[in-house]
């Protein structure tokens, strides 16, 4: 297992590549880059990022973008509305494929708050065969995340996808994401089994309210220990929210409590 950052936790504080830079300074394992609009995701933006990677050596595990901007579109039944997406995704694992990123983190289609909607999960594992291909030719995995505004916000969710699908589908478990749709984190966990191969990682309370990991309530090192007995060897990575924290030297003193954790949970193995 190693332990890492993600950009998005540092969105709205540094841009994308001086993130990445930063992650890289402060000698984290890997990092998650998360592209956050239109301009980031075309194949020049690329030459930003490399430029970052060059100057820290640090390995991007996985990589994911703005969900809202294309993905549901990738799902459409409209062709022309799904071939836009399909371009933008393509764009996005070029860029990927550069950095050797080896996920590409999937939330899928939102959906809108009240609405009953009922999964076409056909339809659903067509589109991520099609997906995971892209990715293959570059490299890559395609992960799905449960997340709670998502169709993946149920741990029977990715069982129901599989039955139909012809490829090999992979996971990332979100811890926060787990307690926002309600159910135990551990849930999602005894489903995706072998399929996982990334982790976000973010504290909450009580209450819900999210904050670095060890600030709220919820028990890293158990969580590690179980991922040590169920054999993953993928990344974990920091995922929080820039209000989570005023400097990134919390964020970095977090990052050393956690890899702490994560390796004295190894050794107690």
């Amino acid at each position: 297992m190693k332990l890492g950052i993600s950009t998005a936790s540092l969105n709205g504080k540094l841009n994308t590549e001086d993130a990445l830079k930063w992650i890289g300074d402060i000698g984290a394992q890997c990092a998650e880059v998360f592209l956050t609009t239109y301009s980031e995701y075309r194949p020049a933006y690329a030459k930003e990022l490399l430029r970052a990677q060059r100057e820290t050596g640090i390995a991007v595990s996985s990589m994911h973008t703005l969900n809202t901007q294309f993905e549901g579109q990738l799902f459409s039944r409209s062709q022309r509305q799904k071939q836009d997406a399909f371009d933008i995704f393509r764009s996005v694992l070029d860029i990927g494929e550069a950095l050797g990123a080896l996920n590409y983190v999937l939330h899928g289609p939102t959906q809108i708050k009240y609405t009953k909607y009922n999964t076409d999960y056909a339809h659903f594992a067509a589109v991520t065969d099609e997906l995971d291909a892209e990715c293959e030719k570059r490299g890559m995995r395609l992960t799905w995340e449960n997340v709670h505004w998502a169709h993946y916000n149920h741990p029977d969710f990715i069982s129901r996808l599989e039955r139909h699908a012809g490829r090999a589908v992979h996971t990332t478990l979100d811890i926060k994401q787990a307690m926002q749709s309600g159910t135990d984190c551990y849930r999602y966990l005894e489903i995706m089994g072998q399929r996982l191969v990334n982790v976000h990682l973010c504290d909450f309370d009580s209450e819900g309210a999210l904050y670095l990991p060890f600030e709220g309530t919820f028990d890293f090192e158990g969580l590690f220990l179980h991922l040590n007995a169920m054999n993953f060897d993928g990344s974990a990575v920091i995922e929080v929210y820039d209000r989570s924290f005023s400097e990134p030297e919390q964020l970095r003193c977090c990052y050393e409590r956690t890899l702490e954790t994560m390796r004295a949970a190894a050794n107690a193995d």
